[in-house]
């Protein structure tokens, strides 16, 4: 499963951007209303990201929040609420004094008392959606909730079995009254986010890859097998190994790679729009081997490219351009999941 996400372009988000901060700006406000303490939220960044993210993208426990779209558009709208954020709404809204919901935050025990008032902040956190993107298109939203659950996601967990395949994941941080902020998401489907926003959303353009500065090499762990003919990305990748540990083999241009013979390894496949038959390379390695590790680059990623790449189960999917130090960090995160 893929643990990477695309940024999206700042100029084709504009509109949506500012129609998730309007709708999180009155879930904040309708939440102070009913919990009567001080909530702080704002919105951090949004990629778009394949359902099969999710499980990989989103670690630690949270209440698990869904409301269907019912009307004109279609799809589910999710909040992955993090757990002690969700007992201190919950334990507000039961009216508990403050040292026991403190309490409450820090045992970190999910009950049904605490589920029942869950549902109560769903139906204002979804009324408010409901609200703010019916404003922003001339669909009609009408949100429902639909279920709560509490789930936990950890480094290796299993994709998530939702739908649609394809999220825009807005990321924002939420404080509720004295306690430390911490990272929320909301989930919209693409489609539904692409309404939202009037006209289609475009993947960002990273600056270039590689920093100038020395570099000390980290300790060797593993091995990397790169399929790559771009030169400028050889180097990208090669230093991104330095930092991650990884020692770097360059394979021969016309190599098709033999799954057998990477056992235990990451390999990285370099894929553009005319290459994409190395989709089907990645498809057949982690059929044959589950010991191999994928990660798929993609050369000026488009919405079809990434779509395949999702299909063909990598570990790990990035765009190029990438910052090494963000591309060694990813690398990192594939070798520290092949080991658990």
């Amino acid at each position: 499963m893929a643990c990477a996400s695309f940024t999206i372009a700042e100029d084709s988000a504009k509109t949506l951007h500012k129609v998730v901060q309007t709708a999180l700006d009155m879930v904040a406000t309708n939440l102070h209303s009913l919990m009567e303490r001080p909530l702080v939220i704002e919105s951090t960044s949004s990629s778009i990201m394949s359902s099969e993210q999710i499980s990989q993208a989103i670690q630690g426990k949270f209440i698990h929040l869904h409301g269907q779209f019912d009307k004109e558009m279609a799809g589910t709208v999710r909040i992955f609420s993090p757990l002690a954020d969700s007992l201190a709404f919950a334990g507000y809204l039961r009216m508990l004094p403050d040292e026991v919901v403190g309490q409450n935050c820090k045992a970190g025990e999910w009950s049904d008392d605490d589920d029942e008032a869950m549902k109560e902040v769903g139906n204002v956190l979804f009324s408010a959606l409901d609200e703010v993107f019916s404003g922003a298109t001339t669909k009609n939203s009408n949100i429902r909730i639909d279920n709560i659950e509490p789930v936990e996601f950890k480094l290796k967990s299993e994709p998530m079995d939702i739908e649609p395949e394809t999220y825009v994941v807005s990321e924002f941080s939420c404080k509720v009254a004295d306690f430390d902020a911490n990272q929320a998401w909301l989930l919209i489907p693409l489609e539904a986010a692409e309404e939202l926003n009037g006209t289609p959303l475009e993947f960002a353009e990273a600056s270039c890859g590689t920093i100038d500065d020395d570099i000390e090499d980290a300790p060797v762990r593993g091995e990397l097998v790169a399929y790559l003919n771009d030169v400028n990305i050889q180097r990208t990748v090669r230093r991104a190994c330095r930092r991650s540990g990884l020692s770097f083999n360059k394979r021969p241009r016309n190599e098709v790679p033999n799954p057998a013979a990477h056992n235990g390894k990451i390999v990285l496949l370099e894929i553009d729009a005319d290459s994409g038959k190395r989709f089907d390379w990645c498809k057949r390695l982690k059929i044959s081997n589950q010991e191999v590790h994928v990660v798929i680059l993609l050369l000026r990623p488009n919405k079809l490219m990434v779509a395949t790449a999702f299909k063909a189960k990598a570990d790990c999917i990035v765009g190029w351009p990438i910052e090494e130090t963000l591309l060694a960090e990813k690398l990192s995160l594939v070798f520290e999941a092949a080991q658990t």
